[in-house]
């Protein structure tokens, strides 16, 4: 799948309003427990126009430190894709879930531990929001969870402008092609879209990582530019 930015505009005010219909408000945080996709950056941004701040959730908690994160972001709404709702059953009892929005399917387990509703349902009644002002520099983009090596998942509080390629030295053009396999959960699969967005380069989003993969798409899509992760170096 592919958008141009004006569909991805379009498709962002859209899951505005429907965001805003499952009664998530300015302030809330909302976090989000899914895999990289156009999905999942629209649905970010959508929050972003509402005022509300996407929290990132990464893929491979569960237990205590999934309990952890849902707690500490003090969420009242979630957005998670169907493979993950197992482990968020285990913990939701004991945090303030009172929704989850199903990102992938329509057909929902039944006797979950809160209401969950379809996004698909959502998109379904919504139509593009008016009316709503442009987020501003100084407002929150997302919640950054760090790693936790000195304790629990710290998060931190992320404005738009840090995410402006000026604020990080980033020099890229309408020409370039950024390939972008890391998580949403993490600053280095979100950032590529505003870096690109700002000049009307291209941004290449994978699920992951995969070095097999990598070369092939560098040459099929004409990436220009991309980051390492130190950590992926290695293999």
């Amino acid at each position: 799948a592919s958008r141009t930015y004006g569909q991805f505009h379009e498709a962002v005010l859209r899951w505005a309003d429907a965001f805003r219909q499952a009664g998530i408000r300015p302030g809330d945080n909302v976090p989000a427990m899914v895999r990289t996709s156009i999905a999942a950056e629209e649905h970010w941004h959508g929050l972003g126009w509402l005022r509300a701040a996407w929290a990132g959730v990464n893929t491979g908690f569960r237990g205590r430190s999934l309990e952890y994160i849902l707690t500490n972001s003090q969420a009242k709404r979630m957005i998670c894709a169907s493979e993950f709702l197992d482990r968020v059953a285990e913990v939701a009892p004991r945090t303030g879930l009172e929704l989850v929005i199903v990102t992938d399917a329509a057909d929902l387990p039944p006797d979950f531990p809160v209401p969950l509703v379809a996004a698909s349902q959502l998109w379904d009644a919504a139509r593009p929001a008016t009316g709503l002002a442009v987020p501003r520099r100084h407002e929150i983009a997302c919640i950054s969870y760090t790693s936790g090596t000195t304790g629990p998942s710290k998060g931190v509080l992320v404005p738009w402008g840090r995410l402006w390629p000026n604020e990080m030295w980033i020099d890229l053009t309408g020409d370039d092609v950024y390939y972008c396999p890391y998580p949403v959960f993490h600053l280095s699969g979100m950032l590529p879209l505003a870096w690109l967005g700002f000049p009307g380069g291209q941004v290449v989003l994978r699920e992951e990582f995969k070095t097999a993969r990598f070369w092939a798409d560098v040459r099929a899509f004409g990436c220009t530019a991309t980051s390492l992760i130190p950590a992926l170096m290695n293999w």
